[in-house]
């Protein structure tokens, strides 16, 4: 179960094109020490409903930042997000928790230069010389700038689906529609999310939007005692 774990692992982020080997020039540097390469880890972690996780994460402790040193990357807060559902509750909305998988390496590293070094089983089995140093091209876990730039990334892509984020509570969003009446909301923590829209239709529209962007698993709702709805983010 755990090597099925770190395959796939690996193919995700091969498939996303997570990395590059560094150029001959890119070497030379390495060995001059004009370059240093961060050490990455394997973590393996057994979640709560009994499914095996592995990830790779950067050993940012490690990391040696010598660009912009702005690491901030905003989340809605526990107010925020407790008003926006009372909010939701109130106006009869349908509301949908959803957790986007594997959302750093979905943001690019852009012009910021990280190197890495991957574990063996992550290298080119057939090159007895791969020392392992990779030039990351997209953000990995671990690594304190990673965060802001998936924030970047996913607050761009919102905008770029109508959608409003609050100027006053950062990490909540809101879509209007043509009479400027507020149609749908979304909290955003990271790569959890929760929509409240003004109905089912509406409600599942909007994630299947989001989804094709950045692919999603939708969290299950569990009817309560009370007559409300419980979910594990």
């Amino acid at each position: 179960m755990w090597i099925a774990a770190k395959e796939k692992e690996r193919l995700r982020l091969e498939a996303y094109d997570t990395w590059r080997k560094l150029t001959p020039e890119e070497e030379v540097q390495w060995r001059q020490g004009k370059i240093k390469a961060t050490p990455c880890a394997m973590i393996l972690n057994r979640k709560r409903d009994e499914t095996y996780k592995a990830r790779l994460v950067v050993l940012g402790n490690r990391w040696n930042n010598c660009g912009d040193s702005n690491v901030y990357a905003s989340v809605v807060s526990q107010v925020g997000n407790r008003a926006t559902l009372v909010h939701a509750v109130r106006e009869g909305m349908h509301v949908i928790p959803f957790d986007i998988g594997n959302a750093f390496i979905r943001a690019s590293m852009g012009d910021l230069k990280v190197a890495v070094t991957i574990p063996w089983n992550f290298r080119n089995g057939k090159d007895q010389l791969d020392s392992g140093r990779r030039m990351l091209l997209k953000a990995l876990y671990g690594l304190p700038i990673s965060p802001r730039l998936w924030a970047k990334t996913f607050g761009k892509d919102l905008i770029g689906l109508g959608w409003t984020e609050c100027i006053s509570e950062p990490g909540v969003w809101r879509k209007f529609d043509k009479n400027q009446k507020i149609i749908a909301y979304l909290t955003v923590y990271v790569d959890d999310c929760v929509l409240a829209a003004k109905d089912v239709a509406t409600a599942n529209a909007e994630v299947d939007i989001i989804n094709k962007m950045h692919p999603l698993s939708r969290i299950p709702c569990i009817p309560s005692k009370k007559g409300g709805f419980t979910f594990d983010l």
